[in-house]
């Protein structure tokens, strides 16, 4: 057993006699586990991902079929078509995950009603774990903005015909069910191997290593990086965050529009307090634009390089005092200023201010409270 294996069961079972030598459990006069040494371990091995000509190598591995062990002589022109289809989708598969970072129970969970192409960007907020479809590893739903190879992959995948509708997994397989992750894992390796990659394996940390480096940008800022990487070190966002969860409010952590800062007044109302973080603004004169017909309006050039806009940038429009206020905001934080949510930060509001709340001491007073209202495995 490795040493960081060691220091993990180490760390377990110190937590378990903590919790027994509490006053209100079983009263342990000492915690065993103390008087025991974390094991030396070994420094973190040099981070390693695909290039984008090995991710494409990869994927024309798989469209080819070079995971299957035989040429595929004697079967059926229909059994024949049928493996090329799992053959290319395979190879989308490679290419978005590398393009995006996903974990693997994420990409086998996505549906179609989770893909929105012309905002190209993906919600994801289910996984399969252990053959489970449930939540994310985080509990929390997250919007991906989609980089062109990724989203050039989901639109081919759109193209197929078969199983496209909101409700239907975007990687399935023939019969439209949800594949399976071993099965994934294996026909992966094979290709990799047909492929000569033999660098990463399909895990999470693998993949984003792998969308940072086929997906890197110009220099940009740290929050503007890690809201498209996860973090703005890949090595970051491959260290688990071993905090415990806390219950918090969701309007205390919603995301602010780039360049504002969100504050609380004490009447629980919440408004952008604005900030000088784009003082170039204050040196463009104001200029007229013109509506176009059919809706688009065209900002002037010296007021999209003042706000620092580019080309597929998101902003947020919105009708205050009688006139159109344009806010720039990450990609990653529309979901946030969507209607439904919204409307759900309203209903939060609305029962705060109605006292419909409920107060825990501790989080495990509040995972005790949790488990009293969950409905039991034998449906009662």
């Amino acid at each position: 057993m490795s040493a960081r294996s060691v220091n993990k069961h180490r760390q377990i079972l110190a937590a378990m006699f903590a919790y027994a030598c509490r006053d209100d459990t079983h009263a342990l006069a000492v915690n065993p586990v103390r008087g025991t040494s974390k094991r030396r371990e070994m420094p973190a091995a040099v981070l390693d991902f695909y290039e984008p000509e090995e991710t494409e190598a990869l994927a024309r591995a798989a469209a080819a079929g070079a995971h299957r062990g035989s040429p595929g002589y004697g079967i059926d022109a229909d059994e024949f078509e049928w493996r090329g289809w799992e053959d290319r989708q395979d190879a989308e598969l490679y290419r978005f995950a590398a393009y995006t970072g996903m974990r693997l129970g994420e990409l086998l969970a996505l549906r179609w009603g989770d893909v929105d192409l012309n905002a190209r960007r993906v919600i994801v907020h289910r996984a399969v774990s252990a053959n489970i479809e449930g939540p994310t590893k985080s509990w929390q739903a997250r919007a991906l903005p989609l980089a062109d190879p990724a989203a050039s992959a989901l639109a081919r995948l759109a193209d197929r015909g078969d199983y496209t509708s909101r409700d239907d997994y975007v990687f399935c397989s023939r019969l439209g069910r949800r594949l399976d992750p071993s099965a994934v894992r294996r026909r992966y390796k094979r290709a990799r191997d047909a492929a000569a990659c033999d660098r990463c394996a399909f895990t999470r940390c693998d993949m984003q290593r792998a969308r940072w480096s086929l997906a890197r940008p110009a220099p940009t800022s740290s929050r503007r990086s890690s809201g498209t990487r996860g973090s703005a070190r890949p090595s970051a966002t491959c260290t688990r965050s071993r905090a415990r969860r806390t219950w918090r409010s969701s309007t205390e952590h919603s995301p602010a529009p780039t360049g504002q800062r969100l504050y609380r007044p004490r009447n629980g109302d919440r408004r952008p307090a604005q900030t000088c973080e784009n003082d170039d603004m204050t040196s463009v004169k104001k200029q007229t634009a013109t509506l176009d017909q059919d809706g688009p309006l065209s900002i002037p050039t010296d007021i999209r390089e003042a706000a620092h806009l580019k080309e597929g940038d998101t902003v947020l429009v919105e009708a205050a005092n009688g006139g159109v206020v344009i806010r720039p905001i990450d990609a990653d934080q529309a979901w946030f200023w969507t209607p439904e949510w919204q409307e759900r930060e309203r209903e939060a509001d609305a029962d705060r201010a109605a006292g419909r709340t409920l107060h825990f001491k501790s989080t495990e007073d509040f995972l005790a409270h949790l488990e009293s209202i969950a409905p039991s495995s034998n449906g009662d």
